[in-house]
């Protein structure tokens, strides 16, 4: 297969013969269309000359008889062998590639001529219909809806709405590791394609079968009707896919029970958001009402993204979003707006047997009227001929349109015996239907009697008595029961009709929703691909295909103003601006405000006729992935939505096997490693196809090379467009490095190149350019940082830390929580953790980012941690514990190699520090958590043996490769005005002064010059004399450094568990523990903790906190907090009087009063 598809390559990438007989060229799209269809031909090794196609067919021209015959012979090998042009045309025309056999009886001969615009539609065909390896869901049982009672209280994700958008959401984001609950307001799967029977697939064109998900349902499609000899490509008169809804509906559900794999995803049935919680404009949870056996309940359930897929965008209005509704805006609605109509559609079948009696209508329903009648006979009659344009269409043309496979007649059978109704009972529909449930409802019941009236009309005036609505589709469930019940109730002459309207769709065909308001509105002429073309949005996230197409509602003034144009409208002929490929930007999916929550389905931000064409089932599942995909990599990274960079959700949809570009590349192929970066560079616009052609071994030159810098870097000085000369490796890299140097988001390229003196191919262009998107992506915006005013940098000495808390109080992670509010109390001083361990549900975050391998990823892009390093601290107290995991690797002597790791990652981290906060006036102290207990492990004294000289020297080397680090990324990094220091916390002091008992402070202190110690002082902090003696021991143990004139030992923990001391003793003694540090001259005094995070194994809070697991603020927080303020006040006071700052001394002096 290789050698033939680079055959193929060769011949595209030569130039083109010229044509013999050249005529019209056929459009672009189509023409893409053709070098696609080719490729794949060629592939499956169907076409054995594809360049006389590729001449002809693309550009227009005329092709030879003969040889088209030979092509038809070719092709129909695909459904079955032939030995006869004969055979072979009637063969295609049977899988309905081609309607008019005769056309190529007389053409398709030695002498005639055939045209480029027919046979690309037959190439099209075939291509279409290559079978394809099933998708790895196919073996998977499907999902099962989950019972009130399993539902948790709280999730990733939240989707409402289980049309084909939610399944895409859901599937994405569970596929990418998130916690995902689907709500489906009805007891069917599958929305507008299932629960409203509209499967026949509206493609466009037959390129969307390549992308994502939608190409993932099509092979569980194929891989479902194969096996039974049934043609699964029914609709549209043998052309497109469709599949029955109880089928559609199974195959949704094995697609989420494959997601449910890589995660947790919970689907429940009949169940909607009744309301939504927010915290200002923050989507934080959703009331959800569920309709069980038992009658309804209520659920709260908390999420961190929010998805509206439902059918009319129901979702929006309950959070602070704008959003659009026909042409108004939700400030200014008229219910009166025309908006798309609708149609309630009904799955008919053929009764080879007999009708069951209780299905046959025999008199007119209620409102079966004269013109009733007569309309239905303007659109449809007998007759057997299929013809599209001809008015009326005929019942075999009627059948044929909306045609669906049916799983209960063998293959042999008739081509067509399922159909749905959804041709001439559409519905007028107004904005009231949108806004107002009532209405809609009314409305509802109005389009059901509609189909009720189509359905009489074909069996009694087209005598079609063996048709009647289909009984096995599973439409006849409670949730269809009861809606039907409570309309015959409201209306009882509708009662003989009950066992037919048990078995109509449970939802109506939805054209048009809500749509919000966005970052970016997408608008008809962004989309038009006739004869212009559409816009290339760099940040793609869902390719459409769809011709623009309203119903009933497109004229100028049901447009909205200062959207789309009265030019923008198509005429009265489908697809007459173009039908194909457009792009739909990550914009359209952020609402302008509101975080915690996004659209999916027909909601995205766009307008009318913009919807007009996404609105599809394939497309809106692809629009349904992005917003997965959206959702999870901002749970994933603990950001918003908003603030994601576009580039990391195209990553993961291409991942995903999406496909982004608009242009179906011809020369890679989709398992080629090139594949991936071709798409992104291709959409970014960094490097140009030519008309399907990557050319992936082509050298990249120097115009190519102002065209990459011009996109990536628009303010950087623009690089002459010298010509085709070729570029090497090296000259990519240093004009990238160079530009990205001075670039607002400045990192070091992780890009290499096998020979970088050998010119650079377009292929390994593509990989550098990847790579440089991606690391963009990840780096973080440099954030506007202004030095600390005078009095935030004064040591207030007092201060707090927050680490593992078991409780919260607002939907803000845990760390930018408890630093607000320890900000708020008015500490100046912060301690808490930067480690591997940063994520878990009591962590300083929820969810980890795996792109974060280092502390100074976690610094720099984790959006959390680097939001309190950028609050007004000006002390940070660190536990900075390795990724690599160093505290743990010395017990048995630190090698050079984990002393290597050890090193730089430390070394990097305050390199990064110190550069990212140079003239802030801010001061890092980076160590560890308690070292005794990595030493000894407890007080007892069988743990003395664990202080062995291996251990205690394997301690020294760890402690002394962090100092060093720190040291040099002093020196080595340019800074000014913020500083950076390496302590180590000692905790089992007490035994090492009194019984001279092996530990930290005795053993291995004395041999590393460290910076500061910190101690945790839980041995001595009860007793004020016996904890200055402590720290007087501790100081003595270390290594003089004059650079360090004040006292070198702080207090990093103290604290009093409430589950034993009363809030007055906790603050009585608290304040005797400040007092003695203040004495002794500690830098810090900092009380353990904010938040309690020890719980006992009864669930009982231990109490180690300032506010309480209530919310209450305990009277050592309010000493804290007095203290702050009036140290605060002290401060400005003498900085008014006297010009200057305390000096340390006074400052003490007077606090120590003041506790």
């Amino acid at each position: 297969m290789k050698h033939v598809f680079l055959i193929l390559i060769a011949l595209l990438l030569a130039p083109p013969a010229p044509l013999r007989a050249a005529s019209k060229p056929i459009p672009q799209v189509q023409a893409e269309q053709v070098l696609h269809d080719v490729a794949m031909l060629v592939e499956h090794h169907i076409i054995r000359s594809p360049d006389y196609w590729l001449e002809h067919v693309v550009t227009g021209g005329k092709c030879d008889g003969a040889k088209v015959a030979a092509l038809l012979e070719e092709l129909a090998q695909v459904f079955k062998p032939v030995t006869t042009t004969e055979e072979a045309i009637a063969v295609i025309a049977e899988r309905g590639v081609i309607g008019q056999p005769q056309y190529w009886r007389k053409s398709a001969v030695s002498g005639g001529v055939c045209a480029a615009q027919s046979v690309a539609t037959v190439l099209n065909g075939v291509a279409s219909r290559l079978p394809t390896p099933p998708p790895k869901s196919v073996n998977t049982k499907p999902l099962e809806p989950a019972p009130a009672a399993r539902l948790r209280e709280s999730y990733d994700i939240v989707i409402a709405g289980a049309g084909t958008g939610g399944v895409g959401a859901a599937a994405q984001a569970a596929r990418m590791g998130r916690s995902v609950l689907l709500l489906e307001e009805t007891d069917w799967v599958g929305g507008q394609m299932n629960a409203a029977a509209v499967t026949s697939m509206d493609e466009g064109r037959t390129l969307c079968r390549e992308r994502g998900l939608y190409r993932e349902l099509c092979g569980l499609i194929a891989a479902h009707y194969r096996p039974l000899g049934i043609n699964w490509e029914t609709a549209y008169w043998l052309r497109h896919v469709c599949v029955e809804p109880r089928i559609g509906q199974r195959l949704l559900l094995t697609m989420l029970g494959d997601a449910r794999g890589a995660g947790v995803l919970d689907l429940s049935l009949r169940s909607r958001v009744a309301k939504v919680f927010k915290n200002g404009n923050t989507v934080t949870g959703a009331e959800v009402e569920i309709v069980t056996p038992e009658g309804r309940e209520t659920r709260r359930v908390r999420s961190r993204v929010l998805i509206d897929a439902t059918e009319w965008g129901d979702v929006i209005p309950l959070t602070v979003a704008r959003y659009r509704t026909g042409n108004c805006t939700n400030d200014a609605i008229n219910p009166a707006q025309r908006v798309q109509a609708n149609t309630w559609t009904a799955v008919v079948k053929h009764y080879p047997q007999g009708v069951p009696p209780e299905l046959l209508i025999t008199r007119p329903p209620p409102g079966y009227t004269k013109n009733v009648h007569a309309a239905f006979a303007r659109s449809l009659c007998d007759g057997e001929k299929i013809d599209t344009k001809a008015k009326p269409w005929t019942w075999t043309t009627f059948i044929g349109y909306r045609a669906m496979p049916d799983s209960s007649r063998p293959g042999n059978s008739p081509p067509i015996t399922r159909t749905h109704l959804n041709y001439n009972n559409d519905h007028p529909s107004t904005v009231a239907e949108i806004e107002d449930l009532a209405r809609r409802r009314a409305t509802d019941r109005d389009m059901r009697l509609k189909t009720l009236h189509l359905l009489y009309y074909i069996q009694t005036t087209l005598g079609k008595k063996d048709w009647a609505v289909a009984n096995d589709e599973g439409y006849d469930s409670p949730y269809n029961r009861a809606e039907i019940d409570a309309w015959l109730k409201d209306q009882p002459d509708l009662a003989p009709y009950r066992p037919i309207l048990y078995h109509f769709s449970v939802m109506p065909y939805t054209r048009e929703s809500r749509r919000i308001i966005g970052l970016h509105t997408l608008v008809a002429r962004e989309i038009e691909r006739f004869p212009g073309k559409p816009t290339r949005f760099p940040h793609a996230v869902a390719l459409g295909d769809y011709a623009v197409d309203l119903h009933g509602s497109m004229t100028p003034k049901y447009l909205e103003e200062g959207l789309d144009r009265p030019e923008d409208i198509p005429t009265e002929k489908f697809g007459s601006r173009g039908v194909g490929p457009f792009p739909i930007p990550f914009e359209c999916f952020i609402p302008e405000k509101v975080d915690g929550f996004l659209p999916a389905e027909k909601n995205i931000s766009q307008s009318r006729m913009a919807n007009g064409a996404t609105r599809l089932q394939p497309h809106t599942m692809l629009m349904g992935q992005a917003a997965g995909a959206i959702a999870a990599l901002a749970v994933q990274r603990n950001i918003r939505p908003r603030d994601l960079d576009p580039v990391l959700v195209q990553l993961a949809l291409l991942d995903a096997g999406d496909v982004l570009f608009l242009t179906p590349i011809t020369d890679i192929r989709r398992d080629s490693p090139d594949w991936k970066p071709a798409q992104l560079v291709l959409t970014h616009g960094l490097i140009t196809d030519e008309k399907g052609k990557f050319n992936p071994r082509g050298k990249l030159t120097a115009a190519d090379l102002a065209l990459i810098v011009t996109k990536l870097f628009p303010s950087a000085p623009a690089l002459p467009a010298t010509g085709d000369a070729p570029i090497t490796g090296g000259q990519l890299l240093q004009t990238l490095t160079s530009s990205i140097a001075a670039s607002d988001r400045p990192f070091e390229l992780k890009a290499t190149l096998k020979d970088p003196t050998q010119p650079v191919t377009r292929a390994e262009a593509a990989q550098v350019l990847t790579k440089l998107l991606e690391q963009r992506a990840n780096e973080p915006r440099a954030a506007k940082r202004t030095a600390l005013p005078p009095a935030d940098r004064f040591n207030y000495v007092i201060g707090t830390q927050t680490f593992g808390a078991a409780y919260q109080f607002t939907d803000k992670t845990r760390l930018v929580e408890t630093a607000e509010a320890i900000r708020d109390m008015g500490a100046n001083v912060i301690k808490f953790e930067l480690a591997r361990r940063y994520a878990s549900p009591n962590g300083n975050v929820p969810a980890a980012d795996s792109s974060i391998q280092s502390l100074a990823d976690l610094a720099r892009r984790e959006p959390s941690h680097r939001h309190v390093l950028d609050m007004p601290f000006a002390y940070y107290v660190l536990w900075a514990h390795t990724f690599s995991g160093g505290e743990g690797k010395w017990r048995r002597g630190f090698s050079k190699e984990d002393a290597a790791k050890e090193y730089r990652e430390i070394h990097d981290l305050t390199a990064h520090l110190l550069k990212t906060y140079s003239g802030t006036g801010k001061t890092f102290f980076l160590g560890h958590w308690e070292g005794d207990g990595f030493l000894r492990g407890s007080v007892k004294k069988a743990d003395d043996a664990k202080v062995t000289p291996e251990a205690v020297q394997g301690m020294a080397d760890w402690l002394a490769a962090r100092q060093r680090a720190v040291d040099d990324a002093k020196r080595d990094t340019p800074h000014r005005d913020v500083q950076a220091w390496h302590y180590t916390e000692v905790n089992h002091v007490k035994l090492a002064m009194d019984e001279n008992r092996p530990a930290l402070v005795n053993r291995v202190l004395p041999q590393v010059p460290v910076d500061f110690v910190s101690y945790s002082s839980y041995d001595t902090a009860k007793d004020p004399a016996l904890l200055k003696r402590a720290l007087d021991y501790i100081e003595s143990k270390l290594t003089p450094k004059p650079a360090i004139a004040d006292k070198r030992v702080f207090i990093g923990e103290y604290g009093f568990p409430a589950i034993r001391h009363s809030p007055q003793e906790q603050d009585r003694l608290s304040r005797t523990v400040m007092r003695a540090g203040l004495e002794w001259g500690c830098p810090f005094i900092l009380y353990w903790e904010l938040y309690n995070n020890e719980v006992a194994s009864d669930g009982q809070q231990r109490g180690f906190w300032l506010i309480d697991d209530k919310g209450i603020k305990q009277p050592v927080h309010e000493t804290h907090r007095r203290f702050l303020s009036w140290a605060r006040a002290f401060v400005a006071e003498r900085q008014s009087r006297d010009g200057r700052n305390p000096t340390e001394a006074e400052f003490r002096e007077a606090a120590t009063r003041e506790i």
